[in-house]
């Protein structure tokens, strides 16, 4: 091997081992990072909970007689105080 050969093996190999290292500390933050988006995700999808409280909130400003209010707007103004 000629010594401009032998110097390219030898540069690669550290630049290689640069890059490892580098892809070892940058790997953790990437996945840190990517939780985060999902958990950012998972914030703006509705809740089996929130889905029931929003569909018994609208039957009951459909028909509010029947849950004991006298208009929705009573209806919501209840839901304003909570």
């Amino acid at each position: 091997m000629d010594a401009a050969t032998k110097k390219n093996v030898l540069l690669r190999q550290k630049l290689e081992d640069e890059m490892l290292a580098l892809q070892k500390k940058l790997t953790p933050l990437l996945n840190k990072r990517d939780a985060i988006n999902r958990s950012y995700s998972m914030l703006d999808k509705p809740t089996e909970e929130s889905i029931v409280f929003g569909e018994y909130i609208s039957l009951i400003s459909r028909t509010p007689q029947a849950y004991g209010f006298k208009n929705a707007e009573e209806v919501i103004a209840k839901l304003m105080d909570l």
